[in-house]
């Protein structure tokens, strides 16, 4: 490598390192976590558009108006068993016309109760999907509505909020955020 390559690369580098610095101190914003007893999920799947939820789910408002890049996780927060929230997303990845999931890790740690760690550009659109009412039942989450609601499962979903300008690093902190909290679905490599 010539010294102009190894200059641009370490110029590159200073200024991501400078430009990562400046997020994280000023601009990480946390919103509140939000709620999700499974158990009280209505069918938006059918018969309308999945933004109807707004017009009786008031809290999904606020998570609307969510436009830049966040890093979120779904924490579970019920007694319910790992082992058997599992079974019911096995049994409805084996139902003729189910909607795609995350795989299960293959080293479960069950003292973990975090569901999943992702990344998204537009958040609302993600939750949709998470939550199984995209009418695009080909759309790739965890479909929480259809397997989910007879669990007695509550889930908190934890959402951080980045400037756009820090798009690029999404996929390296969802990456960094999953090893450490190890959760029981979904792949996280780089």
């Amino acid at each position: 490598m010539n010294q102009s390559q190894t200059d641009f690369i370490k110029n590159v580098c200073e200024k991501s390192a400078a430009l990562l610095l400046k997020q994280v101190s000023n601009t990480i914003k946390e919103h509140q976590p939000y709620e999700i007893d499974c158990s009280d999920l209505k069918d938006y799947t059918y018969g309308g558009s999945a933004g109807n939820i707004c017009e009786i789910e008031e809290e999904f408002k606020r998570l609307m108006n969510i436009k830049d890049p966040v890093l979120y996780y779904f924490e579970i927060v019920s007694k319910t068993d790992k082992l058997k929230i599992l079974e019911e997303i096995r049994n409805y990845r084996n139902f003729e016309g189910s909607r795609p999931i995350p795989a299960i890790k293959k080293s479960l740690n069950l003292e973990s109760s975090i569901l999943y760690v992702g990344r998204a550009r537009c958040f609302w659109a993600r939750l949709i999907v998470h939550l199984g009412y995209h009418k695009n039942s080909r759309k790739h989450g965890l479909q929480i509505y259809h397997w989910a609601r007879m669990l007695s499962l509550q889930l908190r979903v934890h959402i951080f909020e980045f400037n756009s300008d820090m798009d690029a690093l999404m996929p390296l902190l969802e990456y960094k955020l999953a090893k450490k909290l190890q959760p029981l679905i979904g792949k996280h490599k780089l």
